[in-house]
């Protein structure tokens, strides 16, 4: 149940959980901070963390992880989604930068 003036949108955004590639980038920083500042809880992976770690500034712990991890290596890949679901419990959408969002079955 909704309470405390909290609308079906933002109990929405608050639920969705979003992995973030190539979070090292411009776009990648550009996206995750979007996805922060809506409510989602996001998981950035980027191959190099010094330079993801920004996205982090100003978000708890609770809606934010950096994963360093090559995607392209399966099993790097299904070590993030592990690591994801174990600390938000599912995975909603995987997107790359600013290309169109992947449905995840997670």
């Amino acid at each position: 149940m909704l309470t405390d003036g909290m609308n079906r949108e933002t109990a929405a955004a608050t639920t969705t959980v979003v992995i973030v590639l190539d979070g090292d980038t411009d776009a990648g920083y550009r996206t995750a901070r979007k996805l922060l500042a809506e409510g989602c809880r996001v998981a950035v992976a980027a191959r190099h963390p010094a330079d993801v770690v920004r996205v982090m500034h100003g978000y708890p712990a609770e809606q934010v992880m950096v994963i360093a991890a090559d995607i392209a290596d399966q099993r790097q890949w299904r070590c993030v989604t592990e690591r994801v679901i174990e600390r938000f419990g599912h995975i909603d959408t995987v997107m790359c930068g600013e290309a169109p969002a992947l449905r995840a079955s997670a």
